[in-house]
C-alpha cells in the first residue's frame, strides 16, 4: 500500500511541476561559513551569469538572470547574496516621512553594501521599494539577502 501511495505522490508531483512555476532559494550558515543558492524555475531556458568588475565606489558583483539582463540573484565581492522570488504585488500607500523611491535599490545594495545591516539601512533610508517598471508604486515579489557573517533578511510586500 505504501508503494502505491508513493507512486501516486511522485506522479502527481511531476504533473504539478508542469503547471507550477516557483523558485527555490536558500541561505544558511554553519561554523563561520555562509551558503546561499537558488534555482530559477521560470519558463525562459536562456539563463545567464554575468560579472561586473569593481569600479570606483562600487563593489564587484556576479549576477544570475535570463537573456533579458534582469538580475534574479547575485553575489558581491564582500559576500552579500540576494535572490528574488515571485509573489503577488501590493500597491504602496505614501508613508509618513518617506517618498516613494523609483529606482533600483537591489543594484544599489549590491554595489554599495557589504552586509545585511547596510542593506537594511539603505532600504530604511529610501522608504518603500517598488518595481520601477509599473505605473503604480508596487512591492512585487520577495527579496532575500544574506551576508558572509550569516546574517539574513527577507523583504516582502504586504499590508
Amino acid at each position: 500500500m505504501i508503494d502505491k501511495k508513493m507512486h501516486i505522490l511522485l506522479n502527481s508531483s511531476f504533473l504539478l511541476h508542469k503547471l507550477l512555476i516557483s523558485c527555490t532559494v536558500f541561505f544558511g550558515s554553519d561554523n563561520g561559513r555562509s551558503f546561499g543558492g537558488n534555482n530559477e524555475d521560470g519558463r525562459n531556458p536562456y539563463t545567464k551569469i554575468w560579472f561586473l568588475t569593481a569600479e570606483r565606489g562600487k563593489y564587484g558583483r556576479m549576477y544570475i538572470g535570463y537573456n533579458n539582463k534582469i538580475c534574479q540573484a547575485g553575489l558581491n565581492e564582500k559576500g552579500l547574496f540576494f535572490d528574488t522570488t515571485s509573489a503577488p504585488g501590493y500597491e504602496i500607500p505614501e508613508l509618513d516621512g518617506h517618498s516613494t523611491y523609483r529606482g533600483d535599490l537591489i543594484t544599489q545594495a549590491m554595489e554599495n553594501c557589504k552586509d545585511v545591516a547596510e542593506v537594511i539601512a539603505l532600504f530604511k533610508k529610501h522608504g518603500p521599494f517598488i518595481d520601477k517598471h509599473l505605473p503604480v508604486p508596487t512591492v512585487y515579489g520577495i527579496i532575500i539577502f544574506g551576508d558572509s557573517s550569516g546574517d539574513a533578511m527577507i523583504l516582502e510586500g504586504g499590508r
